[in-house]
């Protein structure tokens, strides 16, 4: 809609533009309608725009100011980090609070961080890297290993090793299996053509459920 993706001339201030208008509009919505319902909040798209939008917009923003930071002030992203730590002690009454913080302390992070740090060593270590791209595998896994844990055997202190082990395994391969192969294969040389695999396999997915 922006021309962004096609390099046209303004298109990075017309997404920047757009991005912050949606963004306010979802921010609005997500205050008020977690009032009235935490699980639309939570789950529902337009509630969370705001916050995918917000890396977007960091994005822009460091394309379009070209700054080089100094050390005096790559303090900010160690100072992010330990608010992102902090928010998640917070009490659910807390939960917009904590969340708009993190959100925003994120942003912080990943236009304050400088490469000389020993925080961006330990993040950009092979192992950090490895974990990070693992993260949406470990998101989706260590809920249901959770969960049928505790239905089961429960969480102990001698069984979190197991199911941390188990979840582990089980996003490891679904990252290799299934993601990647699924997310880099070649479905049709048209794209129109992919979006129309990819539209009539979800209608499949959402009949069988």
């Amino acid at each position: 809609l922006t021309g962004f993706n096609n390099n046209k001339k303004n298109s990075d201030n017309f997404l920047l533009i757009l991005l912050i208008f949606l963004s306010t509009i979802s921010l609005i919505y997500f205050i008020n309608i977690y009032q009235i319902n935490k699980s639309a909040a939570y789950f529902l798209m337009p509630t969370r725009f705001w916050e995918i939008a917000s890396g977007c917009l960091s994005f822009l923003i460091i394309c379009k100011i070209k700054f080089k930071l100094n050390n005096n002030i790559s303090y900010l992203s160690l100072f992010s980090i330990i608010i992102i730590l902090l928010c998640m002690i917070f009490n659910t009454e807390f939960a917009i609070l904590s969340t708009f913080l993190v959100v925003i302390c994120s942003n912080i992070f990943l236009i304050s961080i400088n490469k000389n740090t020993k925080l961006y060593l330990l993040l950009t270590h092979p192992i950090s890297l490895f974990i990070g791209s693992l993260s949406y595998s470990l998101y989706l896994w260590h809920w249901g290993v959770y969960s049928l844990s505790k239905w089961t055997i429960g969480i102990h202190w001698w069984s979190v090793p197991f199911q941390i082990l188990l979840f582990f395994t089980l996003s490891i391969c679904s990252y290799k299996f299934v993601e990647q192969p699924l997310r880099r294969s070649i479905w049709n040389i048209k794209k129109w053509i992919t979006l129309i695999y990819g539209i009539f396999g979800s209608i499949l997915v959402l009949i069988f459920l």
